[in-house]
């Protein structure tokens, strides 16, 4: 094994992953304390019994973000690349229903246009009868248009463009965990104001050491930031007509959450202890039989390199064999 093992971390995980790592391979654990306090802020889970209240959830909550009283900009972790395309397929329905409500309350068809000088007042758009003034009606159509502000990262290749680049309020990042993880997401500092990235994790990760890097994407070097729980569970109980309680809702997603995590954390106990056991059966049986033979091996090379009278093409064969 090695004689000295050194490593940094801001995610290692549970204590139970900590004690395996101490016991494995005999190192000790020094927590650094940060220099500027966090300013993460965690708000109550959501969790939603069905695929369709859980992506009409995730993009609810993604409006208020970026649209509501203190504009901020979301970056939404989705579990697969499916669910990506799903949540992505979400917001491109909403923008459409919400352009197809401000043309029917202004009576205005898919083909109308504005005139050309659309910076004044007096250009208008609709019918005779009822005139709408061009810079009022672009003033409602703005609360839809949310497609220019998306950004889309699926794979861990694809290069974060807000890594070099601060990112401003009013944008959606919708990326799966792998992508552009461990990216230092640079926030400019009009957004970090209005509260900083809020990141919307929308499935319940397999340990907390996944969860840490999550909710870790935010709230970095003492700015401001928050997150949230979106997650789907179909054993949330309804009444006869398939409403459900706001009040039994929100006390159940609480409760359900503290109880998935408890049956998660418990979980990743057992597979640290399995992969310990195994460890200790197979791995370790076979570490030592690979430094016994690195040991063998050793003493034939310098026999062949020092003492035994080889062709060097020969010795050349063998040693790279």
């Amino acid at each position: 094994m090695y004689s000295h093992i050194n490593g940094l971390s801001g995610t290692l995980g549970s204590e139970s992953e900590r004690d395996f790592l101490k016991i494995t391979y005999n190192v000790d654990f020094i927590t650094v304390p940060v220099a500027l306090t966090s300013r993460f802020k965690e708000y109550q889970p959501i969790v939603c019994k069905t695929i369709e209240e859980w992506r009409k959830k995730i993009v609810e909550t993604a409006m208020k973000t970026v649209a509501g009283k203190n504009k901020r900009s979301l970056i939404i972790i989705c579990e697969t690349i499916k669910d990506v395309e799903q949540i992505k397929q979400s917001f491109k329905q909403y923008a459409e229903d919400e352009e197809e409500e401000v043309n029917k309350k202004h009576n205005i068809s898919n083909t109308a246009k504005p005139e050309s000088d659309s910076s004044k007042l007096g250009n208008v758009i609709g019918t005779k009868k009822r005139k709408i003034a061009w810079p009022t009606l672009m003033g409602e159509m703005q609360k839809f248009d949310y497609a220019s502000s998306i950004s889309v990262y699926k794979r861990s290749y694809e290069k974060f463009s807000y890594a070099s680049e601060g990112l401003d309020a009013g944008k959606i990042i919708i990326a799966t965990n792998l992508a552009g993880r461990g990216t230092d997401i640079k926030v400019s500092e009009h957004l970090n104001k209005k509260g900083g990235l809020h990141v919307l994790l929308t499935y319940l990760p397999e340990n907390y050491r996944i969860e840490q890097q999550a909710f870790g994407r935010t709230a970095r070097k003492g700015q401001n930031g928050s997150g949230q729980l979106i997650f789907l569970d179909k054993n949330l109980e309804s009444d006869d007509n398939g409403n459900y309680d706001d009040f039994n809702c929100q006390l159940y997603s609480v409760l359900k959450v503290v109880d998935v995590k408890n049956e998660r954390d418990y979980d990743e106990l057992c597979r640290v202890g399995e992969i310990r056991e195994y460890y200790e059966t197979s791995i370790q049986f076979e570490e030592n039989l690979f430094t016994r033979f690195h040991k063998c091996y050793d003493k034939l090379k310098e026999k062949l390199l020092r003492e035994w009278k080889v062709q060097d093409d020969i010795k050349s064969v063998i040693l790279n064999s």
